[in-house]
């Protein structure tokens, strides 16, 4: 992946002539994406206790979009029924009953 920067001169403009390439590597790039899987993770945890935001989190973790960013930040089949596991056991407020009245 690459990006590219323009530098500007002392008008403002972009300065073609100071044009360079900014590249990260294929294990940079994949360290990245794994680590904005495990934060998108994390903010649906906490967004369980969010009255606001309970719903959206809720779908998150019933769907697609959970296995998806598991399986990005690396975690196993099993692993992820471990942690969906520990979130309906950490509360009334995430017990699959109440969880299914937030639906």
């Amino acid at each position: 992946m690459s990006f590219r920067a323009l530098t500007t001169g002392s008008t403002g403009i972009p300065d073609d002539s100071a044009e360079r390439n900014i590249s990260t590597s294929g294990s940079d790039a994949h360290s990245h994406v794994k680590h904005l899987a495990e934060a998108i993770i994390l903010q649906a945890i906490e967004d369980l206790w969010s009255p606001g935001r309970k719903r959206e989190s809720l779908l998150f973790f019933k769907g697609k979009e959970f296995s998806l960013c598991a399986e990005v930040a690396g975690i196993s089949y099993i692993k992820q029924l471990n942690m969906l596991r520990m979130l309906a056991d950490a509360g009334d407020k995430t017990k699959p009953r109440i969880m299914r009245k937030a639906l």
